[in-house]
């Protein structure tokens, strides 16, 4: 029998510690049950208090206690130098293993030679109510699936992600010069590791499930969404060769469209602001409505659509926010695409969404036009 590879755990956390605990916990098992040699590493910037309650779980668990923040990529950077062992596995601390996960991530290495990273597979689990109906139908849980869309992926997330050392620091690992919000890190990261030759084998019997509690508050959800959208342009600038044409952002027509309504309300009659919001509501409703009808496959319904479109608008805004203020005004037409059946949703997405945006402009200016008539 073969020599088991040696694997180093790596999290990087900031407090969170009752979380981090429940995932040492089921750490511990696999690390008993891997006939390999193991290290866990936790890299942490907590607060005094939960820091000494941190340092504490790594004694009593055998884990490297390294103090170091606050930057995410900074402190994997640290925990990937650290580690001693051939393999870095790269886990979050809202997170819990199963069974089997050293394993399958150290058996994708020997399939192929070209095998530089492996993805894992993440699943939500626990209570998510109503909110999370609608988050779990949107595109923003898609890429905690990829390891289940073909034998390779173009990147994947570090909540479940291992890497060779050699490869990590062949591509100098994580690129600190990523803002540790809005992210984005991991998707550079996944990209630079295909451009240098090696693949990045998809597992999808290597999970860890994910809490929804930590997903489900409303406001945290929004941000999170916001800040995806400016994490885009970062990758962007990056990765130019990924870019494909889209149509414009939603977020830029109903800015034009708010300024044509305040001209019209400054020229003919306030009356006209009104507009603004019913530009937004029809752009919403009417966009939803041709999703639930045109898209069926992702199940949700109208009251569904309706937030999921909303959760898509605060994620452009945070793009289109980005690319104003960063000066990057060449990428509002554009969008990242990874592979070719995510160019296909985006030529669909698109024509639906262009859709809406004709039903929201014409209703738009059908009411200013009614108004300036009437008065």
């Amino acid at each position: 029998m073969n020599e088991k590879t040696g694997i180093s755990m790596i999290i990087a956390t900031k407090g969170r510690v009752k979380l981090l605990e429940n995932l040492i916990l089921t750490i511990d098992a696999e690390r008993s049950s891997y006939s390999g040699p193991t290290e866990l590493i936790i890299v942490d910037d907590s607060n005094q208090d939960e820091a000494l309650q941190v340092e504490a779980l790594c004694r009593e668990h055998d884990a490297v206690y390294v103090p170091f923040g606050p930057s995410v990529c900074a402190k994997r950077n640290l925990g990937g130098r650290t580690a001693s062992q051939p393999v870095l596995l790269f886990l979050d601390s809202d997170c819990l293993v199963t069974p089997g996960i050293l394993d399958r991530h150290e058996a994708a290495y020997h399939v192929d030679e070209r095998v530089g990273a492996v993805c894992g597979l993440l699943e939500f689990t626990g209570e998510g109510g109503r909110f999370w109906d609608c988050v779990s139908r949107s595109q923003f849980v898609i890429c905690f699936d990829m390891a289940k869309w073909g034998r390779t992926v173009p990147w994947g997330t570090t909540a479940n992600f291992s890497v060779r050392k050699d490869v990590f620091e062949e591509i100098d690992g994580f690129d600190e010069g990523f803002p540790n919000k809005p992210g984005g890190e991991d998707v550079d990261f996944g990209l630079r590791i295909g451009k240098h030759g090696y693949a990045i084998a998809a597992e999808p019997k290597a999970l860890v499930f994910h809490d929804k509690a930590t997903w489900t508050p409303v406001k945290a959800m929004y941000r999170r969404v916001w800040n995806y959208g400016r994490a885009d342009t970062y990758v962007m600038d990056r990765h130019p060769d990924k870019l494909i044409s889209c149509s414009p952002r939603r977020t830029l027509v109903f800015l034009l469209a708010a300024a044509f309504s305040i001209v019209m309300g400054l020229a003919v009659s306030p009356l006209c602001l009104i507009s603004i919001p019913l530009w937004l509501f029809t752009d919403i409703v009417g966009t939803s409505a041709l999703m639930v009808r045109l898209a069926p496959f992702n199940r949700a319904t109208l009251g569904q659509q309706i937030v999921i479109q909303t959760l898509i608008l605060t994620n452009e805004s945070g793009f289109v926010f980005d690319c104003l203020k960063r000066g990057r005004t060449r990428y509002l037409t554009k969008q990242l695409a990874y592979f070719e059946n995510q160019m296909k949703g985006v030529i669909f997405n698109s024509s639906i969404l262009a859709a809406g945006i004709v039903i929201s402009v014409l209703a738009c200016l059908a009411y200013n036009a009614v108004i300036a008539l009437v008065l």
